[in-house]
């Protein structure tokens, strides 16, 4: 009888944590952070190509938050980005932009700060305080971005660039000067 009430006891157990374990999976999935605050702002973007829900947004080269919202309008398509630690001080002045990098054309948001440094005020300022300065990113600011390094975009060119190439007038104009380049020498005075 004992065994079997072991035996039952320890199936009821590895049921719990596999549910456990499927649960904190799930919400790692989900993006859940433990790790405190964060704030929101948000984008303003003319195209948003490689960008979708959970997209890396990083800060001098460092993944500093995701894409938690994308909300396509008449001109643009303004994307909500979430940064974390709720500490981190960004200036306003960044070159914010969609690249895309691999094969796979994972996008990500790269935000690039200018060279001045932040002034001292600046950097003991919190993005979450409702005196935030007006030099840094705070939460809820609105700002705009471009598209930076795209496979797609690339791949337009390299078409442009087959179309213009490929054109038989090009080729004709090319072989004329040609032409008349190798003629030219030869109407000079000796």
């Amino acid at each position: 009888m004992r065994s079997r009430a072991v035996r039952e006891g320890s199936v009821g157990l590895l049921a719990l944590v596999a549910f456990g374990i499927f649960s904190l999976g799930a919400l790692w999935l989900r993006g859940l952070s433990l790790s405190g605050q964060s704030y929101e702002f948000r984008l303003e973007f003319g195209d948003a190509t490689g960008l979708q829900i959970g997209t890396p947004v990083r800060y001098r080269g460092v993944n500093v938050g995701r894409v938690v919202a994308i909300r396509p309008q008449t001109n643009t398509v303004d994307v909500s980005v979430e940064v974390s630690p709720a500490n981190l001080v960004i200036p306003r002045d960044v070159d914010i932009q969609i690249n895309q990098t691999g094969l796979l054309s994972e996008g990500f948001i790269d935000l690039m700060p200018s060279e001045a440094p932040l002034p001292e005020a600046s950097l003991a300022a919190n993005p979450l305080s409702s005196s935030c300065p007006e030099t840094i990113i705070c939460d809820g600011t609105q700002l705009q971005g471009k598209s930076g390094v795209s496979i797609t975009r690339l791949l337009q060119s390299m078409q442009e660039f087959s179309d213009l190439y490929g054109d038989p007038k090009l080729f004709a104009s090319i072989n004329t000067a040609v032409n008349n380049t190798a003629i030219a020498p030869r109407k000079l005075p000796s």
